[in-house]
């Protein structure tokens, strides 16, 4: 009797929710991207049994998937690039080169490798401010990647002087030695903002210095 509830629209409750069945049995669906241009749905199959990535055309009602040939890819979170193929971070364990990969709606597969760096990587943006460049976060690292030339650089992840308070690595005790990031956004000036989520801090990266602001 003490609770409080919202008073649903007329709008709302005329809405109609559809739901359709990947193909793959227990599919983990992460992270889905749709295609501004074409409609089309994209997204990575994370779990390691199914190891794929997906799209899903609204218009047909039918799903395309295709296999990862990297093994636990654990394809995370990708955007749909200018030409229209989706580009997915691989957040791979021990050491792979594999970093990257991009399908065509048709399954014709691409993959970006980077042996110099041991860590896989989680999210990947599109910098709106240059067509050929997108942005990655990579455990300690924020990753820029020309798709034009295929050259990757990294910013290394600011270390705060102490663990924040009230932050996830402060109140659990967990994780006060990692500055690994997670999420990731570009804004309209080209500078990205990563999220580092046990410190509970978000940092922006300087494109041309590498500086970081806390």
């Amino acid at each position: 009797s003490k609770v409080k509830y919202s008073r649903m629209s007329d709008k709302a409750l005329k809405a109609t929710i559809k739901e359709w069945k990947i193909p793959t049995d227990e599919a983990m669906a992460h992270s889905v991207t749709v295609d501004e241009n074409s409609g089309i749905v994209w997204f990575s199959e994370y779990d390691i049994l199914s190891n794929k990535i997906a799209n899903f055309d609204p218009n047909t009602q039918s799903f395309n998937e295709y296999p990862i040939p990297i093994p636990e890819a654990h394809a995370h979170t990708g955007t749909v690039m200018k030409d229209g193929r989706f580009i997915v971070a691989m957040a791979t364990e021990g050491g792979v080169d594999e970093k990257l990969i991009a399908s065509t709606f048709d399954g014709e597969l691409e993959i970006y490798s980077w042996p110099e760096k041991p860590q896989g990587a989680r999210v990947v943006v599109k910098d709106p401010t240059n067509e050929d460049l997108l942005w990655i976060v990579a455990r300690n690292d924020t990753w820029s990647l020309n798709t034009r030339t295929k050259e990757f650089r990294a910013y290394p992840n600011p270390r705060p002087p102490s663990v924040p308070e009230g932050s996830y690595a402060d109140t659990y005790g967990r994780g006060a030695n990692q500055i690994n990031s997670y999420a990731i956004a570009v804004d309209s000036k080209g500078y990205p903002w990563v999220t580092q989520f046990n410190l509970g801090v978000i940092f922006r990266v300087d494109p041309v210095t590498g500086e970081t602001k806390s």
